[in-house]
């Protein structure tokens, strides 16, 4: 890299150095640590949740998904169709019940409803399976460094990871925010600069329409219904599993749910989750875009490049780099991937943490000091360290990789905080704990997850999640029903605007994305 990508790369580490040096001055308590006193506005809460969906993964592996993966291309924007209708259902249920337990955690809440295995379960899940994802996301951060730079990938493993423990450790979860703010600003800018200087390299807009593959410009895959051995993702199965995975993952997953614990008030919370539902779409889109102008890009490109791209897509944006980008391109990117990757170890080293002291260890002493809450955050940076080293030299996009890992757990982790929401809370101290039935449910969920991964491996990963949700409901109702916890909901569904404009938005995309491919000649 040139003085200027230096230069750009060591302006947007020192910002992040002022910010978290300014915010973590007012850190004195677990409280203020991991829910930032709870009053925190629901603007930034949502561009905060907006940014940590575009890591280093999105920058990395969903630009070669759509250029080099086989079977793959746009089909991928299918993922987006779930998100708005999974934000307008967790308007209605989820995230009222959560904000009105005042917990710290998602298991402090479940724990609170349906006793302490249940709780017990989901965060021990929870610290295995995001743990995991973090060293993914640290490992395609080392990639593109270790190509850009031309170091050993071990190297700048070390060193991103040794950077992001310190920035992460010191800022605690308003830190965090803050900071994502301005890291999606530079997402957005690095991302831009680079789909328009792509398409001038390969000839415009024009070149665009007239050489991709019309095979990649498909978006709704109406014929591949995630029963057969195939490397498209369909059109049901993105949908039904997708709008499992996002209630999950945005209601029911500490990386997420935390935030929206940290909202002032529960219209914050709201705003929230309606700003993310709305821009995720549009943020995705840019990078298949430049998906789409680098997989013309690999059709001009030497032709030794092109067979190690194919072996390997997540080297494709690494590559075009180091052979093809201009200099500022280089550094303002490197910056982009830095501010995508710091977004998403905030959160998770900020959520492990908490569910590590809250839920493990249940040290729940809210105006205790930050001393502990900062060690635990520094011991998981060591262990996602570690997992990182686990992805080298995967054949496969790592985004597939994380996706299908987490839909083992996503449909029963949600049953479980969903039957949560419906049950009353147990203010009897005296009363009989509810038993382990629950988390019976949830494991069993798993397993089966787990056996049809194992024996059906032609079965869609996206599946999963819609079919671990209905074995562990089934599983939680047989328990309640035999412990006398089954309980006819008395929430009034009050469907607003909001809701409806939501799911709105899932409607319109399935139209619009059926257009698409006509653009393309």
């Amino acid at each position: 890299m040139g003085w200027l990508d230096w230069t750009i790369v060591a302006l947007y580490v020192a910002a992040m150095i002022v910010i978290t040096a300014r915010v973590s001055s007012r850190q004195s308590t677990q409280a203020d640590y991991f829910l930032a006193g709870r009053r925190l506005g629901g603007t930034w809460l949502g561009f905060s949740i907006l940014a940590t969906q575009v890591s280093a993964i999105s920058l990395i592996s969903g630009p070669a998904f759509v250029a080099a993966r086989p079977g793959g291309g746009l089909s991928w924007l299918q993922y987006e169709i779930a998100v708005p209708l999974a934000s307008a259902v967790l308007l209605l249920g989820i995230a009222p019940a959560m904000r009105r337990s005042r917990a710290t955690t998602i298991y402090e809440f479940v724990e609170n409803r349906l006793g302490r295995p249940s709780g017990a379960a989901l965060a021990i899940s929870f610290l295995a399976a995001r743990g995991i994802a973090t060293g993914a996301v640290l490992y395609t951060t080392a990639l593109l460094i270790a190509q850009t730079l031309g170091v050993p990938t071990a190297l700048a493993l070390l060193g991103i990871s040794g950077s992001a423990v310190l920035y992460t450790v010191i800022g605690g979860i308003e830190a965090d925010v803050w900071s994502d703010v301005m890291q999606l600003g530079v997402l957005l800018l690095a991302l831009i600069a680079a789909v328009i200087i792509c398409l001038l390299q390969i000839g415009g807009v024009e070149a665009l329409l007239s050489k991709t593959d019309p095979e990649r410009t498909r978006i709704l895959m109406t014929d591949v219904l995630g029963f057969e051995r195939s490397s498209a993702p369909g059109l049901l199965p993105m949908i039904a599993g997708g709008f499992v995975l996002y209630l999950s993952y945005y209601g029911c997953d500490q990386s997420q749910a935390q935030r929206l614990l940290s909202a002032h008030r529960l219209r914050d919370a709201r705003w929230a989750l309606i700003l993310n539902g709305v821009l995720r779409m549009p943020l995705a889109a840019i990078y298949c875009v430049f998906g789409l102008a680098l997989g013309v890009w690999l059709q001009s490109t030497d032709a030794a490049i092109a067979e190690e791209i194919r072996s390997q897509p997540d080297r494709l944006v690494p590559i075009y780099l180091m052979h093809s980008a201009p200099t500022g391109l280089r550094g303002l990117f490197v910056a982009g991937l830095l501010a995508a990757s710091m977004s998403s170890f905030d959160s998770n080293f900020n959520s492990l943490s908490a569910v590590t002291l809250r839920d493990i260890l249940r040290d729940r002493r809210s105006d205790t000091g930050v001393g502990r809450s900062r060690l635990y955050a520094a011991v998981w940076g060591v262990l996602a360290t570690s997992a990182a080293f686990l992805f080298a030299g995967s054949k496969t996009t790592v985004i597939e990789a994380v996706n299908s890992a987490g839909s083992l757990l996503y449909g029963p982790v949600l049953a479980l905080v969903a039957f949560a929401a419906f049950c009353a809370e147990r203010r009897n101290e005296s009363a009989p704990p509810r038993g382990a039935g629950f988390a019976v449910a949830f494991i069993l969920g798993v397993a089966v997850n787990c056996g049809v991964w194992i024996f059906e491996p032609e079965v869609s990963w996206m599946w999963w999640n819609v079919l671990g949700f209905a074995v562990t409901a089934a599983g939680i109702g047989i328990a309640a029903m035999r412990g006398g916890d089954l309980q006819i909901p008395r929430w009034r569904l009050r469907i607003g605007f909001a809701e409806v404009a939501l799911a709105s938005i899932s409607i319109a995309m399935v139209i619009l994305f059926g257009f698409v491919p006509g653009i393309f000649g």
